[in-house]
């Protein structure tokens, strides 16, 4: 059988196949643009149709479509490249703007990773596009804060290591800024995690450096040696401790904890000095202990007392308000024990010019004392009261 060769079109059918084609041209190049506009803003899912129509119609009636088609195809594509660097390079430019994290910027930050992580995972989407352009884009986007975050951890860790740990309260910022980090881009949790954990365990041994300094100081000035003005570096590293608020920040009472630590240990050393002076070589039970001692071990207090007020009334007012207080007692056992003394000498003093007097009366006689008639002795009588005196001298030559 013969094979029915086809029938040339008709003039009106040629003209319906041109307008056809003209109208199809027309939708394929608007659903181009529109899937560039798409690309552009890395509206996902009206890409992924944009895209999916394009194929389609390369796939099913590329002869209707315009010479240019695939190029136009081809322009959505780069277009969605374009956008993906221009993100990726924001997440760069946003990570390096400024000393420290903001935490609107960085809030802002987070909407374009999440798009470029929905991009990566978009299932339709890489059906239609290299899906190796996908994951780049989102590793690169890691990438930058990753390596913020590392830049920032690598400072922090300088300070702790090359300071001795006694710019803890300057790090504070530093530290902050790792926190915020965190808490605004929760997208990369995982992949700061490490680094994050290992600074804080950097910072906790730092506070240890600072809470060994500090016990060693505390110790040498409690021993009430004379070290008190050895130990000021004790006032200094209250006072760091007292600015770097943020180490609770870390584990709550890092700083607090220890500085409290510290207050009570300097408020049981006052208390033990108040206690000291109750009992005291200035509180005698008998007479030679009071004759025979000295205020030497009490000047020592009263000094020790002294220093510590002037050292610790800045960092605790209310340890040198102890201090002042135990001062105070001090110096009244001083003045009682000096009264004491000075009566004692004054009388000892009398008793020596009844002595005086007793011998002038012996080897001369004495105007006003007169002697028993018919004892036919030569000694004269001392009176009662220098007889008494005399006593009270021997007795304190005695003791």
């Amino acid at each position: 059988q013969q094979q029915q060769q086809p029938q040339p079109m008709t003039c009106g059918q040629q003209s319906i196949l041109q307008q056809v084609r003209r109208t199809l041209e027309e939708l394929f190049r608007t659903a181009a643009a529109q899937a560039q506009r798409s690309a552009q803003q890395l509206d996902l899912d009206a890409l992924a149709r944009g895209l999916r129509m394009l194929r389609d119609g390369l796939e099913r009636i590329s002869d209707l479509l315009p010479a240019d088609a695939s190029t136009l195809q081809d322009q959505c594509v780069a277009a969605l490249r374009t956008a993906v660097q221009e993100q990726c390079e924001l997440v760069g430019r946003a990570l390096r703007a400024g000393e420290h994290y903001q935490r609107q910027p960085l809030s802002e930050l987070q909407k374009v990773l999440l798009r470029l992580q929905q991009l990566s995972t978009h299932a339709e989407l890489r059906t239609l596009v290299d899906t190796d352009m996908l994951d780049q884009a989102w590793t690169q986007a890691v990438g930058e804060v990753v390596e913020s975050f590392g830049l920032r951890r690598q400072k922090l860790l300088d300070v702790l290591e090359h300071s001795d740990a006694t710019q803890l309260a300057e790090v504070g910022d530093s530290y902050r800024d790792l926190v915020l980090l965190r808490e605004e881009l929760p997208c990369c949790h995982a992949q700061t995690s490490s680094q994050f954990f290992e600074v804080r365990a950097a910072i906790e041994r730092g506070v240890m450096q600072v809470t060994d300094r500090l016990t060693e100081q505390s110790s040498r000035l409690l021993s009430a040696d004379g070290a008190v003005l050895q130990s000021r570096g004790l006032v200094s590293g209250i006072r760091m401790l007292r600015q770097a608020t943020w180490l609770d920040e870390v584990r709550p009472g890092l700083a607090s904890g220890l500085v409290e630590r510290v207050h009570e240990d300097l408020l049981l050393h006052v208390y033990g000095i108040k206690r000291q002076l109750d009992q005291s070589v200035l509180h005698f039970t008998t007479q030679r202990e009071r004759e025979d001692s000295t205020p030497k071990q009490v000047d020592q207090l009263l000094t020790h007392t002294q220093s510590l007020r002037d050292l610790l009334s800045p960092v605790f007012p209310d340890v040198g308000d102890l201090c002042l207080e135990a001062a105070k007692g001090i110096q009244a056992q001083l003045a009682e024990h000096k009264l004491h003394l000075d009566s004692k000498l004054e009388a000892a003093q009398e008793a020596l010019r009844c002595v005086e007097e007793t011998v002038g009366l012996h080897s001369g006689g004495l105007s006003g004392v007169s002697t028993p008639a018919g004892s036919g002795s030569s000694t004269p009588r001392c009176p009662t009261s220098r007889l008494k005196l005399l006593k009270d001298a021997w007795g304190f030559v005695l003791h």
